[in-house]
């Protein structure tokens, strides 16, 4: 049987929106590595509590606001590690080496033709996917062409992006016929290009993917990620910041699979009642939660989602909101 130790990660942030790395000590595995800080969970800790202790014995800090965000597992060559991350963002106190280790700020920057540029190397391996999640925005935006039509809804994102920066647009669209998602594509490609919006596609639209070879982030169909996954072949890390892959989930187990494969981040839903699903009340804030507990990958709340239940979707532990009519018919 594996020996798994359960661990504490911190993503401490400033008011800044910078993220803390520290720099591991001599003789410790990995002396010289830049890392997330945090520690081993001690008998009868929660992962708060050895947050706690672990970021006042290594920077002299005391977290004040913390919320759960992903689990993983990582396999060293003399360890096996449950990772907690945590996000912190709030905390008394000054950081410094306490240990008398080098610490810095930084931040990413993803639309760099290197995305690690400016951070400090080498970086501890369970670290590089964590920096690719720190790169994820904090909300989705799913296409509308159904209801509205082709034309009129590009014309709708110009005008949106004319106003306000997008963070993402998800090209989404199963009821809409071939020729006109054909169309749309096209449409979106160009505006999205001129305004600088990342433009992913979903899996299930295998002929517009083939035919116009699509060389965009993907989103998995929980059909498609269960019949794909294993051959989704790992990405270098440079690829991996630039090309984002997601997946539709529908339950916590669906989510716990997400560890297997090489996906970035995770939608979760319904949460509430949606026009496109008559009847069915949604699983609500409280199940979202429990089932989002202990997920390998970043989890958007989706399904009748606006921009104001971003809030609860971070406090829940989730990496924020995907949305349609909530952002369109806004």
């Amino acid at each position: 049987m594996i020996n798994i130790k359960d661990v504490a990660v911190a993503i401490v942030f400033n008011q800044q929106g910078q993220f803390l790395l520290g720099q591991r000590p001599e003789g410790k595995p990995y002396a010289g590595y830049w890392e997330f800080p945090g520690g081993k969970l001690e008998a009868g800790e929660s992962v708060w509590q050895a947050l706690c202790r672990e970021l006042d014995e290594e920077l002299g800090i005391q977290p004040q606001t913390g919320t759960p965000w992903v689990t993983r597992v990582y396999t060293y060559p003399h360890a096996t590690v449950r990772l907690h991350f945590w996000r912190v963002t709030a905390f008394a106190g000054e950081p410094r080496g306490r240990e008398g280790q080098a610490f810095t700020w930084t931040c990413m920057q993803p639309t760099a033709v290197d995305a690690f540029a400016g951070l400090p190397q080498p970086l501890l391996p369970a670290s590089l996917p964590v920096l690719r999640w720190l790169a994820l925005p904090r909300y989705v935006v799913l296409s509308h062409a159904a209801a509205w039509g082709v034309q009129p809804f590009l014309q709708a994102c110009e005008a949106r992006f004319q106003q306000t920066a997008c963070p993402w647009l998800l090209l989404r669209e199963p009821a809409l016929a071939e020729a006109d998602l054909f169309e749309l594509y096209d449409g979106l490609r160009a505006l999205c290009e001129a305004y600088q919006v990342p433009l992913s596609v979903s899996s299930r639209h295998v002929n517009l993917l083939a035919t116009r070879q699509v060389n965009s982030p993907l989103h998995y169909t929980a059909r498609d990620v269960a019949a794909l996954g294993a051959e989704l072949t790992p990405r270098t890390d440079a690829d991996a910041m630039c090309i984002w892959r997601g997946a539709s989930c529908h339950t916590a187990a669906e989510l716990a699979q997400l560890a297997d494969w090489d996906v970035d981040y995770a939608f979760l839903g319904n949460v509430q009642a949606t026009a496109s699903h008559p009847g069915q009340t949604g699983m609500g804030w409280a199940t979202w939660q429990t089932e989002v507990t202990g997920c390998p990958v970043p989890t958007y709340a989706i399904g009748g989602m606006t921009l104001g239940d971003l809030p609860q979707a971070l406090a829940a532990g989730g990496q924020g909101v995907a949305l349609q009519r909530g952002y369109w018919e806004a």
